[in-house]
């Protein structure tokens, strides 16, 4: 029987999230008969490298969702030549209760999502002024690192509630 050498090509779409400790993609594979009775053990784990984290275009919306509640939807939307396949959103509150540390250091950052799209939305949480947001690419670890960062809003966004 004649070998047939199969290449296969995975696209960026079906990568699954950024290692944190290398900063790329972590694959390995195996090779299965095409009968799929036989097939090999696993590789070693090889590390793909990215692209540089170039910072992108971004937006933030705000919007009151009901006017007697006061609620406000905070939707940040934001473009990515890479198209990468997903986000981890990081957001800071900055509140009016100093009681309330959760929402009142607004250095403090927390997980609060990933998004698959190029956009992410959350209503505000009560006894919040202003609100900070980070985007990087999803990565196995939900923490902030300082190279993954593709957007910050810097200046917080101001709900004035």
């Amino acid at each position: 029987m004649a070998e047939v050498i199969k290449k296969i090509t995975v696209p960026d779409s079906l990568l699954v999230e950024l290692d944190w400790e290398t900063g790329g993609y972590l694959i390995r594979y195996r090779i299965v008969s095409e009968s799929k009775n036989i097939n090999s053990h696993w590789s070693p784990t090889y590390v793909i490298p990215v692209a540089d984290f170039a910072d992108v275009e971004g937006q933030f919306y705000e919007s009151v969702s009901d006017t007697d509640m006061e609620k406000y939807i905070i939707t940040v939307v934001w473009d990515d030549v890479f198209n990468r396949p997903a986000y981890d959103i990081f957001v800071s509150y900055r509140g009016n209760d100093p009681d309330d540390a959760f929402a009142y250091d607004s250095d403090m950052f927390h997980y609060h999502g990933t998004s698959k799209t190029h956009n992410y939305s959350f209503v505000q949480r009560d006894n919040v002024v202003s609100n900070r947001i980070i985007v990087q690419p999803a990565s196995n670890k939900k923490l902030i690192k300082p190279s993954f960062i593709i957007y910050d809003s810097d200046n917080p966004i101001d709900t004035g509630s």
